[in-house]
């Protein structure tokens, strides 16, 4: 307890308020103890007197009078943020969902106050006292009697400028997350009924039996604690009819009906779309329409909603399709939510389904059981994503996973990408050497995939481990059109000509343009200019300056180029001239230039030096130019 004594002045103020009524034998002293029990020594004294007081008396006025079942909800302006001020049944997810929303809106969560107590209510909602959480005694001098509900008494405090609309965009954003928290919760038990019904159906389908088999075994593995079931819905599929010539009205189009009262949790409401665009059947792709009416019994998908309840994450979507004997589509069932974390770290040969891919990708790879390549390929795929692996298809994760066994061998950048089938997002794995890593390269591969594939960055991972490399898991969702189906090859080229540093493109320049000066000694030249010349010069103007570095030494001390700059001059009778001096050792002092250029007619704008390492058989060379 972080305050096993309150003051003497914070129980005046406490016992002094006129503004917040009380029933009688309402006990300050053990409700403020209650209320601030798990509050850090540091944050109680930041809090003071005052801010303890002013804090617990306006929970208590807004916890005063509460309907079971709805959530009471305050948001107040102070100087340095708001304050959210929560009083609801008791429930999981209720802290991280609204952080995350207030989040998500641009403040920072500075401190979160949250006991669980007992709330004594008569019939009415009203507060007769409270209790702590593992107790049914109320703390009152005189026990009223009631209904004993167990609550969450929430204060967030937040630092961030919003303006009034901003303000009211929260309060309404809030009001939802605490309703699909509570559509969350207390529809849990039917949505595990309803998989499990889903189940025996399945049992009775006329599948081959290996593969119902897989299928239920993976639900089951799903159904014990390996998925947070945010929702779940049906839909029937309407086929399209041309109806009556002279009645365009009685036609039907072609689509995917959300049964009406099939959705649970927070798709409860039948307006909440899971894939956007995914009804009208006419609007969307072939390779979608088909993926949507023909992806098979079971599928996994990530849906186009952010999870409003537990982590703000696209939500992870389960589907199961039942065919007629003409194998058309009759119904989908649709379970979403978010894989928890115990599925992050299980090994793959444990995970239904998975196991069957890692089988068939071992085989086909003709490596030997124990053998160095045959453990090297199971470790890659141990280390990729598990929501990733169960989204991709078979030939996808050979290739890749193939891929990456032969990249440690070559220290360069390695780009994977993997398209949904809805066409709504990209996935994208970008390898990059631990040693050319940045986030300033970070953010250039970022922004040139935005570009080059049409969408915007909704998700970043980087993981960084024991391995040379570094993997950055980019995922881009559409942005305004659809995606860009572009060349993954090209993109990996583009990108690892964006990842080379200077020196890398200077090798790349002089490789290219004169491949018989490349030898030990340019080497050791190409790391010899300095970062201010690397800075102001492009690769290609350091290949125009070699010649006259390598020509420098005791005896030939001096190197001087004249060519016209590509600058514009203001005033257009003169022509701006460029002069480079390339000395060896010591630099031309500007006095003794300076009066040949004027004799010349030339004046001087502005002089720009620049010092040059090099090294050749142990000798050490400056030149300043």
């Amino acid at each position: 307890m972080a305050n096993p004594q309150n003051s003497s002045e914070l129980l005046a103020r406490l016992t002094g308020a006129a503004d917040v009524a009380v029933p009688q034998g309402w006990d300050w002293d053990q409700v403020a103890k209650l209320f601030y029990q798990h509050i850090s020594p540091a944050d109680w004294n930041r809090l003071g007197v005052t801010g303890q007081a002013d804090g617990l008396l306006s929970m208590v006025d807004l916890g005063g009078q509460r309907a079971i079942g709805q959530p009471n909800l305050r948001v107040v302006e102070r100087a340095e943020g708001l304050l959210i001020e929560i009083v609801t049944d008791d429930m999981p997810f209720l802290v991280d969902s609204v952080t995350a929303a207030l989040n998500q809106a641009g403040l920072n969560v500075n401190l979160v106050i949250h006991p669980i107590m007992n709330a004594v209510r008569d019939e009415g909602g009203k507060l007769l006292a409270l209790a702590p959480s593992q107790s049914t005694e109320p703390l009152s001098s005189k026990p009223p009697k009631g209904a004993i509900v167990l609550e969450s008494w929430q204060q967030f405090f937040t630092t961030g400028a919003l303006v009034p609309a901003q303000i009211e965009l929260i309060s309404s954003k809030l009001t939802q997350v605490l309703r699909d928290v509570r559509h969350a919760v207390s529809d849990w038990q039917p949505m595990r009924q309803r998989l499990q019904a889903m189940q025996a159906r399945l049992q009775e389908s006329k599948l081959p039996a290996d593969e119902i088999a897989e299928v239920n075994a993976f639900l089951s593995w799903l159904d014990n604690g390996r998925f947070t079931f945010l929702g779940s819905r049906s839909l029937k599929y309407q086929p399209g009819t041309s109806g009556d010539k002279n009645d365009q009205d009685s036609s039907l189009e072609e689509r995917l009906v959300v049964v009406p009262g099939s959705g649970l949790g927070v798709l409860r409401d039948d307006s909440v779309t899971l894939f956007a665009g995914a009804r009208k059947l006419s609007d969307m792709s072939t390779k979608a329409k088909k993926f949507m009416l023909l992806g098979g019994t079971f599928s996994i998908v990530k849906t186009s909603q952010v999870a409003t309840v537990h982590r703000p994450v696209l939500m992870d979507a389960i589907g199961l399709r039942f065919y007629d004997a003409k194998g058309q589509l009759q119904e989908v069932f649709w379970f979403v939510g978010l894989f928890t974390s115990a599925v992050y770290v299980q090994s793959i040969l444990e995970i239904p389904l998975l196991r069957k891919k890692v089988k068939e990708i071992q085989e086909r790879s003709g490596f030997l059981a124990d053998s160095h390549n045959a453990k090297a390929l199971m470790h890659i795929l141990e280390t990729l994503p598990r929501d990733e692996l169960l989204q991709m298809d078979d030939e996808t994760i050979y290739q890749m996973a193939i891929s990456l066994l032969y990249l440690q061998d070559h220290q360069k950048l390695a780009l994977f990408g993997r398209y949904d089938p809805l066409l709504r997002f990209v996935s994208c794995f970008i390898y990059v050497p631990r040693l050319a890593y940045s986030t300033t390269l970070e953010q250039k591969l970022v922004r040139y995939l935005e570009d080059q594939l049409g969408g915007r960055q909704s998700q970043l991972l980087l993981q960084t481990g024991e391995s040379p490399f570094m993997r950055i898991h980019l995922v881009l969702t559409a942005s305004g059109g659809a995606l860009i189906e572009a060349d993954w090859n090209q993109l990996e080229e583009a990108m690892q000509q964006l990842a080379q540093s200077w020196e890398e493109r200077l090798e790349g320049v002089i490789r290219r343009d004169a491949p018989e000066l490349w030898n030990p000694y340019l080497q050791i030249l190409k790391n010899g200019f300095s970062l201010s010349y690397q800075e102001r010069f492009t690769p290609e103007n350091a290949f125009e300056d070699l010649p006259f570095l390598l020509a420098l030494s005791q005896k030939r001390n001096l190197k001087i180029h004249l060519s016209t700059d590509v600058l514009p001059t203001t005033h257009p009778q003169e022509q701006r001239l460029k002069l480079k001096l390339f000395q060896h050792a010591e630099p031309v002092a500007l006095a003794d230039i300076t009066p040949l250029l004027d004799r010349m007619g030339i004046r001087l704008i502005n002089e720009n030096p620049f010092r040059f390492v090099g090294a050749v058989a142990m000798a050490r060379r400056n030149c300043c130019f």
